[in-house]
């Protein structure tokens, strides 16, 4: 694909993020009016969803893509909550695996089709409803693998 191609399909491509996002308000809306909003179950630390990241910019990872909720329990019961996102994209060299990602091995989450990489360069708060599927849990040991992996990216001793 030429420069212009890429320039027209990524207008297209904010163009369908961008009516799918009005979508995704509209329903928050209703929620609300229907009162439906509040919710017993709320997303739980280590969880994994697939979540509707919308349209990148540069390289960001975008649309829907598994995601791990890495914000804590309390946290995420006020509607936004804090996750990294999974990649299933080719691991080139799992023993020089940057610091900024944490492997997810498929023979252990048996919810993944292959090995992927939380990325954790990639850190965001999203709305509760951009979480669209459950699709599992990250064990207590990975979470806190991931977790000393996030102080190191922030410089937190």
């Amino acid at each position: 694909m030429n420069y212009n191609e890429r320039i027209k399909q990524k207008k297209a491509d904010l163009d369908d993020w961008n009516a799918h996002k009005k979508e995704l308000a509209e329903n928050f809306i209703k929620k609300i009016e229907n009162k439906t909003l509040c919710s017993k179950q709320y997303p739980t630390h280590g969880q994994v969803y697939l979540t509707e990241l919308g349209e990148n910019i540069g390289y960001e990872i975008n649309s829907p893509h598994p995601a791990v909720v890495i914000s804590k329990n309390n946290y995420n019961k006020t509607g936004t909550v804090i996750i990294a996102p999974i990649s299933s994209g080719k691991i080139r060299n799992h023993k020089n695996i940057l610091k900024c990602q944490y492997i997810l091995y498929s023979n252990k989450y048996t919810y993944l089709s292959k090995d992927c990489v939380v990325k954790l360069d990639q850190i965001r708060c999203i709305s509760v409803n951009r979480l669209k599927e459950y699709r599992g849990r990250i064990t207590d040991d990975d979470m806190m693998r991931i977790k000393k992996r996030i102080k190191f990216i922030f410089d937190i001793n």
